[in-house]
C-alpha cells in the first residue's frame, strides 16, 4: 500500500484517465509507503470521505490517480475532518495525502494511492 506524488507526467504510463505511478522510477515519482495495517484506520476515518469529495472508487487492494483538480479536493476535504480524535498515524498519513496535494498543484501532475 503507497500514496505516490508525481513529480512530472512526462513519459508516464497511461492508466485510464491517469497515470500508472507504481512502476516508476524515482526521479519521476515520490512514493509514502502505508502498512496493511493503516488500512482500517483509513477505512474508518478517510477512504468514504475521499472517494466522495474526488469522485474515486478507493478499497482495498484498488488503485486511484488523483488529478490536480482531484487534489485540490482532497486537501479540501481533509481539512474540513475533525482530526481530533485520529490516532497519530493517521494524522502523519493525511499530512502526506496534503502535502503530495499541494506539490501535485503547483506542479500540475498529481497523486495516486495504492490500497
Amino acid at each position: 500500500m503507497n500514496i505516490y506524488l508525481a513529480k512530472t507526467i512526462e513519459g508516464l504510463k497511461p492508466y485510464g484517465p491517469g497515470y500508472d505511478l507504481t512502476m516508476e522510477a524515482e526521479e519521476k515519482v515520490t512514493k509514502y509507503e502505508i502498512a496493511e495495517s493503516d488500512f482500517d484506520l483509513m477505512n474508518l476515518y478517510l477512504i468514504d470521505k475521499i472517494n466522495s469529495a474526488c469522485d474515486s472508487l478507493l478499497d482495498y487492494g484498488d488503485y486511484d490517480y488523483f488529478s490536480p483538480e482531484k487534489c485540490k479536493n482532497m486537501i479540501e476535504c481533509i481539512n474540513q475532518m475533525d482530526k481530533s480524535m485520529f490516532p497519530p498515524r493517521l494524522t502523519e498519513i493525511c499530512n502526506v495525502l496534503t502535502s503530495f496535494a499541494l506539490v501535485a498543484i503547483e506542479s500540475n501532475t498529481g497523486i495516486a494511492i495504492d490500497l
